[in-house]
């Protein structure tokens, strides 16, 4: 079989150890990564064949050098950035036909910051009745245009610019929100919106021109997290209400890319609610690649074939559950070996498992997948990484105690 060589030209990003992980599972696959770490696990991954260390400091015609350089070195098919900034995103978008390489499917700069952007984001979903949280203006509560009664309280305070649920913060009174907005933050880095209590979702989805080629929905179970980080545990499934609400707005935002959907079910009236959306990998990639949907892997095939014409699909939804003609989710395809899966980090997935394993008289054993399968594989990375929190721990050690032996 003919080796597939994707290069990562932002391997210090966050998602580029889950896009790795997908990625092994395929032995066609060859890696090169560029990154600004200088020492990363990645690098002893079993399909990497070269890491390039090109510094912080260098420009992004550099940057862009670079990939054109590995590109004709390595011969390189696909090129898949992960988490790009603004000013990377829209270089590389505006010079990628002047590469010797296909590139995953990229949104055009101006959706791309329009969905990044958490407030534009929230303003075009109403803007287009879609059903979004409250969003109150922060400068006219500030400035008193807007008074603390019109606001319908506990409201969340949101990081414009973030991920992971980093900065969320839960605010109940009105003199707790004056506070904070006068002493403490930049409101211009920040939203405020209606807090709706309710099942949290997710949706991730492979698009093209406004029609979705993937989809996955994620739910989560398992003890709740409370700082609104990512849970532990994750149902991998397809609830066809989620995936339909979320054609609707790739159509309507004509999406080309991969774009992942933080959505709520409301525990009242079991209305869905869309919170925001991130343009990029998502952190529960590998848990839909243990359900058959490797979306890494898919967009390499979307880059090279310009479809999924190749695979072995079958029809989206089962016979029971078919859309309307008139619906855009009704010409979806699907792979066959799509399954249902539950998911967890490595920490939670092991608690879960002998839990269940201790108490298997009470209730079904259900095993839970997780990334040991994949460390498994390749755990030269894992291993690397345990050695570099190993040293940490013990400098750290050593430091304490030199302190300790200095003031005796």
């Amino acid at each position: 079989m003919k080796k597939v060589v994707v290069l990562i030209p932002d391997a210090e990003s966050i998602l580029a150890p889950l896009v790795v992980d997908c990625l092994v599972q395929k032995s066609e696959i060859r890696l090169v990564l560029i990154s600004q770490e200088k020492k990363a696990a990645l690098r002893y991954s079993r399909i990497v064949d070269t890491y390039v260390y090109y510094g912080s400091e260098n420009s992004i015609e550099n940057w862009f050098n670079q990939i054109q350089l590995q590109i004709s070195i390595h011969h390189v098919d696909v090129v898949m950035p992960l988490f790009l900034s603004d000013e990377r995103y829209d270089y590389y978008f505006l010079n990628r036909e002047k590469l010797n390489a296909k590139t995953i499917p990229m949104a055009d700069p101006r959706s791309f910051k329009l969905v990044k952007n958490k407030l534009n984001f929230g303003n075009w979903l109403q803007s287009n009745t879609i059903k979004h949280p409250t969003l109150y203006n922060l400068y006219a509560i500030q400035n008193g245009q807007m008074t603390l009664s019109s606001i319908k309280f506990p409201v969340l305070l949101k990081p414009i610019h973030g991920a992971g649920g980093i900065g969320i913060k839960k605010i109940n009174t009105g003199e707790e929100l004056f506070t904070i907005l006068n002493d403490k933050i930049n409101i211009e880095n920040y939203l405020c919106q209606t807090f709706i209590k309710g099942q949290d979702l997710g949706c991730g989805a492979l698009c093209f021109n406004g029609l979705v080629l993937a989809i996955t929905t994620q739910s989560y179970f398992g003890e709740p997290t409370t700082d609104y980080t990512t849970p532990f545990l994750i149902n991998i499934s397809l609830e066809s209400d989620v995936v339909q609400l979320v054609a609707e707005i790739v159509s309507k935002l004509n999406w080309t890319g991969l774009i992942n959907f933080d959505l709520l079910r409301d525990g009242k009236t079991n209305e869905l609610f869309v919170l925001e959306a991130n343009p990029r990998f998502w952190r529960s990639i590998p848990a839909a690649a243990a359900a058959g949907v490797n979306f890494p892997y898919l967009a390499c095939i979307v880059a090279i074939e310009g479809s999924f014409n190749e695979c072995n699909f079958a029809n989206f939804f089962p016979t029971t559950d078919k859309l309307p003609s008139n619906n855009p989710s009704s010409n979806y395809s699907f792979p066959r070996y799509f399954k249902p899966t539950s998911y967890g980090n490595s920490k939670g997935a092991l608690f879960w498992n002998l839990k269940r394993l201790i108490h298997f008289y009470k209730e079904p054993f259900q095993f839970i997948h997780s990334p040991i399968q994949i460390w498994v594989t390749d755990p030269l990375p894992k291993l690397y990484d345990l050695y570099r929190i190993f040293c940490l721990r013990l400098k750290n050690i050593i430091k304490r105690n030199f302190r300790i032996f200095n003031k005796a």
